[in-house]
């Protein structure tokens, strides 16, 4: 066996996980996109761990490079671990939030394996070519992100066959985000890999065709950039943009160069730029065709800013991070070291959710991130995690800064590769700044990590791995970690296939398909027989499946399925009993089957006060029990609710209907006439509800 072979499937590897990680998403998952990423970069990690311990079997030495980043990265991933392990929910910090992944220790144990791996297999001839990878999945997303603006998504192709973006519920013509779930995420990553891609469209050594691939891809990234519309990506572009062509005119002004050689890709490369944010426009900016409209037949949204939302919605997504970013603060305060917990932000935020944002748009939004990756940082691993994170940056920063702008004895080629590496981790941050990571950008910036490391290492003395035929003890340790690999595999494909079967599953109960649904489920329960969330979702369709089966005279059965959702609920909240969502499945649960059983309201009720502890500032969670408390009788207890989930939330509509009809009830006429009121000034002017009360109100004083 040639000692090359395994360091050269550990290159192909790379190449595979850079190409496909940023295209790779699929249909049949709960969370289309950063799960199946995810999964890829686990699955990738094993095979590259394997086939490097492997190496080291058969090379018989131990093939592992010390690095400058040793002590930061131990010392962020050692923080990392600690907050997982005090985590108010420990298997959500080990495994990430679920419908994110990404974020949890066990994906940060990926990206540092794949580090380590980088830096010990992959040497500095092979770092430009293997992006060459980044640069062709960078290509294919943009071009597929072009496409969806002119009405053509390949995922729709994918998925029903019909070229045309009528797979999406989303808007994807007016915010691009073709393989990547959301245009930030999308900006995000081309932020990242564009300078790499501007210092060969700066460099004048190229020939031809390869000056045409690079600025192509320029192009298509730029406007693909464009399309997303996206605020922070746009501020990060021009940035790197800003860093890129100042230490390149001034390199070459150093030197006093004339040679128009020199100058000619730069100004080529600006006009090209120049020409494509012109055609395209940018989210500050008309595009061409907008400038060529006539000033009087202009669109009002031609001129008008663009909002740039955290999701989907109405209010500005500056005015909903301010909020958010209260409460992140507010968490770290009550938890300053080590944090709430590794991506547990959708737990402790509620606590400290501030009351403002009970009047935005997105009010009854679950916030799992901060929307800020160094807030993000600081609420769930506290001060302690969002120094590491820092310092690991900070660290990168200073060694680039210190190679490219001192007198290192490194390339001007070298140079200008460290430069777009640090220029593009520093996008990143900035676009991270307004968001947060994912999980094709983590990938590459720790492979962009282990690029830096490589290019600055000292050159060693050559050693030569042992060539000579393998021994016994080299094949036992050779099918241990076949067998471990193999095993890791399946474990990762296991945890798939489960989310695989519990899509199906929600899908199918959705539709009705009870018998199919739940042998679906309960194959989901199988194969991840401790993911709460399985139990929840469970719980509340089987609630709904027992009205169904009492209403076609079924009682026993009925009976039946009512109590495995209620053990099904109890097992949701001992595997997780401090995820909010699950307190409302719950209450959700038993306010159904109280139309079978009318004393489950108590539970309805108890349940919802638990969920007031945690979330004290939710008016959802007080109107609910205001129907409850009203639909038992107590209709004092319900009006008083109602009157504090108005406080609240005073553009509660339901909520106002609600307290004016109690108002009614209560003979306080008055009152009810300012509910009523209150709902035509300043929630929805043509209510119909509320102007039928008021005539009604106005008949009965006549």
């Amino acid at each position: 066996m040639k000692p090359q072979t395994f360091q050269n499937s550990i290159l192909v590897l790379f190449y595979f996980l850079l190409l496909a990680t940023p295209l790779y998403f699929r249909f049949i998952t709960t969370e289309l996109f950063e799960f199946n990423k995810m999964i890829l970069v686990y699955a990738g990690t094993v095979l590259i761990t394997g086939t490097w311990i492997a190496r080291m079997i058969v090379e018989k030495r131990w093939v592992f490079k010390r690095t400058f980043l040793d002590f930061p990265l131990l010392l962020f991933v050692t923080i990392q671990l600690l907050a997982s392990l005090l985590s108010m929910h420990p298997r959500t910090s080990f495994l990430g939030y679920y419908s994110r992944f990404h974020g949890g220790f066990m994906s940060t144990l990926s990206y540092t394996l794949l580090y380590y791996a980088f830096v010990s297999n992959i040497t500095k001839k092979q770092i430009l070519p293997l992006f060459g990878a980044l640069f062709t999945s960078l290509s294919l997303v943009s071009i597929w992100g072009i496409f969806e603006h002119f009405g053509h998504s390949l995922s729709c192709s994918i998925l029903t066959g019909e070229f045309n973006t009528a797979c999406w519920v989303q808007d994807v013509q007016n915010r691009v985000y073709a393989s990547f779930g959301q245009p930030n995420w999308m900006a995000a990553f081309i932020v990242l890999v564009l300078p790499l891609v501007l210092i060969q469209s700066f460099s004048h050594k190229k020939v031809l065709l390869e000056k045409i691939l690079y600025r192509t891809t320029l192009v298509l990234a730029i406007a693909a950039l464009s399309f997303t519309r996206s605020r922070s990506g746009f501020i990060a572009f021009v940035a790197e943009l800003l860093i890129m062509y100042g230490y390149t005119i001034v390199s070459i002004l150093k030197k006093s160069e004339e040679d128009l050689k020199k100058w000619s890709p730069i100004v080529i490369t600006t006009v090209f730029i120049g020409i494509t944010t012109l055609i395209t426009g940018t989210i500050y900016t008309p595009s061409l065709s907008q400038l060529l409209q006539p000033a009087v037949t202009a669109p009002v949204e031609t001129t008008a800013p663009a909002t740039d939302r955290l999701e989907v919605g109405g209010t500005d997504s500056g005015e909903i991070r301010k909020i958010v970013w209260q409460g992140a603060l507010a968490i770290w305060k009550r938890y300053p070291i080590l944090g709430s917990g590794v991506e547990t932000f959708a737990y402790s935020y509620y606590k400290d959710r501030p009351q403002e944002h009970n009047l935005v748009s997105e009010w009854d939004f679950l916030y799992n991130k901060a929307h800020n990756e160094f807030l993000n940082y600081l609420s769930t691993s506290g001060i302690a995690g969002l120094g590491s994170y820092l310092f690991l940056l900070g660290t990168v920063f200073y060694f680039i800064a210190k190679t490219v702008l001192g007198t290192t004895k490194v390339s001007e080629k070298q140079k200008l590769v460290l430069l777009a590496l640090g220029t593009g981790v520093g996008a990143l941050s900035i676009s991270n700044f307004f968001g947060f990571s994912t999980v094709a950008v983590s990938l590459t910036m720790f492979v962009f990590f282990g690029a830096c490391a490589v290019i600055l290492m000292p050159k060693e003395k050559g050693t030569k791995a042992t060539t000579s035929e393998l021994i016994g003890s080299q094949y036992t340790f050779l099918t241990i970690t076949a067998i471990a690999t193999l095993f890791l595999l399946t474990k990762v494909y296991t945890y798939w296939s489960a989310d695989v079967h519990y899509s199906t599953a929600k899908t199918l109960l959705k539709s009705g398909n009870y018998q199919t649904g739940v042998a679906e489920m309960e194959e989901a329960l199988q194969k991840s027989p401790n993911e709460a969330l399985f139990y929840d979702t469970f719980s509340g369709e089987l609630s709904r499946l027992a009205v169904a089966l009492a209403e076609q005279n079924e009682a026993t059965t009925a009976a039946r399925v009512a109590q495995t959702a209620i053990t099904m609920s109890d097992t949701a909240l001992n595997l997780n009993p401090v995820h909010l969502n699950f307190y409302k499945t719950r209450a959700r649960m038993f306010i159904t089957l109280a139309q079978l059983e009318p004393q489950l309201l108590l539970e309805a009720k108890n349940t919802l006060l638990a969920g007031i502890e945690r979330a004290p500032n939710d008016p959802k969670l007080f109107y609910n029990l205001a129907v409850v408390e009203t639909t038992m009788g107590n209709t004092d207890e319900g009006r008083t609710l109602l009157e504090e989930t108005i406080t609240l939330k005073p553009n509660y509509l339901a909520a106002r209907i609600q307290l004016g009809e109690a108002y009614i009830n209560s003979a306080e006429l008055e009152k009810a006439r300012e509910q009523f009121k209150y709902i035509l000034k300043n929630i929805d002017p043509q209510n119909q509800t509320a102007l039928e009360k008021l005539e009604q109100l106005a008949a009965a004083e006549q």
